[in-house]
C-alpha cells in the first residue's frame, strides 16, 4: 500500500513551497481529489489533470489555451516515496516559469517526509516527545504499544485529559520562528518534554487539563499581553486519541484574539465556534467584502469602537483620539465596504468579517 501524508502535513508542503516560489500549489491524491493547497477554496475539487498525472505516472502540463476540468494552467508532476505513488504535485502558473518548482516541491516533499522518520528514529527523549506531540496534534496514527509505553513513561494514561496550547509569534504573525537559543528557553520555561515545533511558526504544548494553569503561570513572561514573545490559545480538554480535537479548538481559540489580550480559553469563545463551521469559500468571501477593504487604521478603530459597544465616546477616549476622527473612519468603513457600523445589523456583518482569518 503506497504511503499518504495526513492533510496536515501536506498543507505543510504546499506552504513551504509557496513561501519559496510565491505560486499557488496544490497536493492532489491519487485519486484526483485536491487533499491540501494554498488556495483554500481548491481544497476537495478534482483535478482532471493530476488524476490523470497519477494515472500516467508522467508529468503533465497545462497551458492557457488548454482548458479541463477543475485544472488551472500549470505543472503536474506525479511524486513517489519509495517507488509507490504517493500523491501528485501542481504548481499553479506558466509551465515555462513553474516547471523547476514543481521539482523543487518533490524534493522538499522527500526532505520533509524523511525528517518525519529521522525525528522518530531519533533516540533523545525530546525529539521522540516533539514527534508524539506532532503525531497526536495532526490524528496519525502511532503504533500502539510504542504509545502507551511513551504515555506510561510520562505518568500519563489513554484517559488523561490533556489541552494543546498553541503559541504563534505576536506582532507580526508572519514574522520569522525564534532563533534555537530562545527555543531552548522557551521549552525550558514550560517545563515538560511534550512540547513541539510545527512550521512554520507554531509551538503546541501538550499538557494536562488540571496542570493547564501552572503551565501558563510559568510561561507568563513569553505571553504577556503588552510584553510577551508569544499569543497563546487553549484548546479544550480531551483523551489522548482526541488531542487533534483540541489542537483545532486551540488554534480557533487563537484565531479569536484582538486588541491586547495575551491568551484565549476555547472556554471562552461563542461566535467564533459559529463561524468556523462555516465553508472556507463562504468566510473567504465575507471577509473580501468587509475587513480586506479597510487599512490597518480603520480595523484598529473598529476593534475599539465594537469593543466599547458602538459608544464612540469611550472609543474615542480609549484610542486618544479626538471623536472626530473616529466618526471620519466609520464613515470610511460605510463607504469601502457598504455597511454602517453604527448600525446593529451591519455592525456585525464588519464584526463577523474582522473575526475571520486573513484571506
Amino acid at each position: 500500500m503506497a504511503f499518504r501524508l495526513n492533510q496536515s502535513a501536506a498543507q505543510q508542503i504546499v506552504e513551504t513551497v509557496k513561501s519559496v516560489c510565491g505560486k499557488d500549489v496544490n497536493y492532489i491524491q491519487p485519486d484526483g481529489k485536491i487533499a491540501a493547497s494554498t488556495d483554500a477554496s481548491r481544497i476537495g475539487d478534482f483535478h482532471e489533470i493530476g488524476f490523470e498525472s497519477a494515472r500516467t505516472l508522467k508529468t503533465i502540463e497545462v497551458r492557457e489555451s488548454e482548458k479541463y476540468h477543475g485544472t488551472q494552467p500549470g505543472v503536474n508532476m506525479p511524486f513517489l516515496w519509495k517507488g509507490e505513488l504517493t500523491a501528485v504535485i501542481g504548481v499553479t502558473g506558466d509551465p515555462d516559469e513553474v516547471r523547476t518548482y514543481a521539482a523543487l516541491a518533490r524534493r522538499i516533499a522527500s526532505l520533509l517526509l524523511r525528517e518525519h522518520e529521522l525525528d522518530l528514529a531519533d533516540q533523545s527523549r525530546r525529539n521522540r516527545a516533539g514527534y508524539v506531540v506532532n503525531a497526536l496534534v495532526s490524528g496519525q496514527h502511532l503504533e500502539r504499544e510504542f504509545l502507551y509505553g511513551f504515555l506510561a513513561k510520562h505518568h500519563l494514561s489513554d484517559r488523561s485529559l490533556l489541552r494543546a496550547i498553541v503559541l504563534v509569534p505576536a506582532g507580526d504573525m508572519n514574522g520569522d520562528i525564534l532563533p534555537e537559543q530562545e527555543s531552548g528557553e522557551l521549552f525550558a520555561a514550560a517545563g515538560t518534554d511534550l512540547i513541539s515545533f510545527r512550521y512554520p511558526r507554531e509551538y503546541v504544548i501538550l499538557c494536562e487539563s488540571r496542570r493547564t494553569e501552572p503551565l501558563l503561570r510559568r510561561l507568563s513572561s513569553w505571553i504577556h499581553p503588552e510584553q510577551g514573545t508569544f499569543l497563546a490559545g487553549i484548546g479544550s480538554a480531551e483523551t489522548v486519541f482526541q488531542a487533534d480535537r483540541s489542537y483545532r479548538t486551540a488554534s480557533l481559540a487563537l484565531k479569536s484574539l484582538r486588541g491586547h489580550a495575551g491568551t484565549a480559553f476555547w472556554e471562552s469563545l461563542d461566535m467564533e465556534l459559529l463561524l468556523s463551521s462555516a465553508p472556507m469559500k463562504v468566510q473567504k468571501l465575507l471577509r473580501e467584502k468587509t475587513a480586506d477593504k479597510l487599512d490597518p487604521a480603520d480595523i484598529r478603530c473598529l476593534d475599539a469602537y465594537f469593543s466599547c459597544n458602538l459608544s464612540v465616546k469611550a472609543a474615542s477616549e480609549k484610542l486618544f483620539i479626538h471623536k472626530n476622527t473616529l466618526q471620519y473612519h466609520l464613515d470610511r468603513v460605510y463607504r469601502l465596504t457598504g455597511y454602517n457600523p453604527r448600525r446593529f445589523r451591519d455592525a456585525m456583518v464588519l464584526w463577523t468579517g474582522l473575526s475571520l482569518p486573513e484571506s
